[in-house]
């Protein structure tokens, strides 16, 4: 049986994007990762790349 969900009532998944520019992405896109990781870290939340 499949299960329907209504869009219009089911919550939504949480989510927080954020554009940051970056003038060289191989030079520092490692320390723009640790810092999301350390900033988000005490919300309990998940961080993609």
């Amino acid at each position: 049986m499949n299960r329907y969900e209504d869009p219009t009532t089911t919550p939504m998944k949480p989510s927080l994007s954020v554009v940051v520019p970056v003038r060289n992405e191989a030079e520092e896109i490692e320390g723009l990762s640790l810092a999301c990781r350390e900033a988000i870290s005490p919300l309990g939340l998940a961080w993609e790349l």
